[in-house]
C-alpha cells in the first residue's frame, strides 16, 4: 500500500481572522475549478457544513443537554423518512453531546469520484 499523499500547510499572516474561512477550505486543490466548488460538490444549494456557522454563530443557546444544530430544510427531511420512500443524505457530526446536520448528496460523490 502506498502512503497518502502530504498535506501542505501554509503559515498564516499576523493578525489573520480565524474566524473566517480560507478562500480554499474544503476545496481539493487550488486548482479545483471556480470558486463555490467543493470536494463536497457545488455550493450553489448551500454552504457546505453550515451547521458548523449555525453552531458558533449561537455556542451561548448550545447547552449540556443533545441538541441538533442544522438547516430546517435538513430537519423537514428528518421528519419526513417515515412517509416517504425517497433517500435521504445527510452528514452527521457529533460533538460532545451536540449533533451538526448538513446536506451530503452522496450520488453526486459517487458520480464524481468514478
Amino acid at each position: 500500500s502506498s502512503a497518502p499523499p502530504r498535506t501542505a500547510f501554509a503559515r498564516l499572516e499576523e493578525k489573520t481572522d480565524l474566524k473566517l474561512p480560507p478562500a480554499n477550505w474544503l476545496r481539493e486543490s487550488a486548482k479545483l475549478g471556480p470558486a463555490g466548488t467543493t470536494i463536497l460538490g457545488n455550493s450553489k444549494k448551500s454552504k457546505p457544513f453550515s451547521s458548523f456557522g449555525m453552531a458558533y454563530d449561537f455556542i451561548d443557546s448550545v447547552g449540556n443537554d443533545v441538541d441538533v444544530v442544522s438547516d430546517s430544510e435538513n430537519i423537514k427531511k428528518l421528519l419526513k423518512i417515515p412517509y416517504s420512500k425517497s433517500h435521504v443524505s445527510m452528514a452527521v457530526h457529533r460533538i460532545g453531546r451536540t449533533l451538526l446536520l448538513d446536506e451530503l448528496d452522496i450520488q453526486e460523490l459517487f458520480m464524481r469520484s468514478s
